[in-house]
């Protein structure tokens, strides 16, 4: 029987809390949570209690974490500008690392991680999740059966997002400063981007938007209506903060879903 992979996660935001523990627990054959670390001490407890660590297992350094030879693989889920620095570290330390979207704020950052893996001999992975969802899947096996003949536009509405505040020990607006987010609602839901990809069966050679912010003064977007375009293909990716329309259709020279 193949050992669980031994992950650490590094952040204790709301993604980290309410998604990433309780599906690595769920999983418990196949990964075993052995440390967390989050230098806010009450988001690190948050962490410790959920996923059933002792006290000794947890860290306000990520130094102390990326030491330890008992973690195979880290789970990045801090804001995205923090991720460089993790990353490259947990690299040089021999360890895997699964980042949370975007992979960076700035593309220089996601170079240097995508640099430093490569040097080590690690994988660098970056959570891809919409792709798994069950009607996406259901949704790709009818495109791959041919029933739709060739694909020729796809559209993902993300028009309804929350715009929902980060870990009040954090700094709950982090989302809204293009320092720290890299941008704002499309940074943060670019899920529609890679699934458009997917749906299309091709990746986007040439793209135009209208990006506009959700509120007047606001530093980052807040709407993003987006137009990618791959050979005789084409998607429209639409996100929002807001109460709009969500979904996701393509269509075929034989039919359409």
């Amino acid at each position: 029987m193949t050992e669980p992979i031994r992950v650490a996660l590094v952040g204790c935001g709301n993604i980290a809390l309410g998604f990433h523990i309780p599906a690595y627990l769920t999983a418990d054959d196949r990964f075993r949570i052995v440390g967390i670390a989050d230098p806010t001490p009450e988001r690190l407890e948050l962490g410790r209690v959920a996923a059933g660590l002792t006290p000794e297992q947890v860290h306000a350094d990520v130094a102390e974490l990326l030491a330890r030879d008992d973690v195979d693989a880290l789970d990045l889920c801090t804001p995205q500008h923090l991720h460089r620095d993790v990353a490259v570290a947990a690299a040089r330390a021999g360890k895997h690392v699964l980042c949370e979207k975007p992979i960076a704020a700035v593309p220089a950052d996601a170079e240097a991680m995508r640099a430093a893996a490569e040097k080590a001999g690690t994988v660098l992975a970056v959570v891809a999740n919409y792709l798994f969802f069950p009607e996406v899947v259901a949704l790709r096996a009818i495109i791959d059966s041919g029933e739709l003949g060739e694909i020729r536009t796809a559209r993902v509405d993300m028009l309804g997002v929350l715009d929902l505040p980060g870990a009040a020990g954090y700094r709950p607006s982090w989302r809204h400063d293009p320092a720290q987010a890299g941008g704002g609602v499309l940074v943060d839901m670019l899920h529609g981007v890679y699934l458009a990809e997917a749906l299309l069966g091709a990746r986007a050679e040439r793209v135009s938007a209208f990006v506009d912010s959700a509120t007047d003064g606001d530093a980052v977007d807040g709407i993003a209506l987006c137009r990618l375009e791959a050979g005789r293909r084409v998607a429209m990716v639409n996100i929002a903060w807001g109460m709009g329309q969500g979904g996701v259709a393509v269509e075929g020279t034989r039919g359409r879903a």
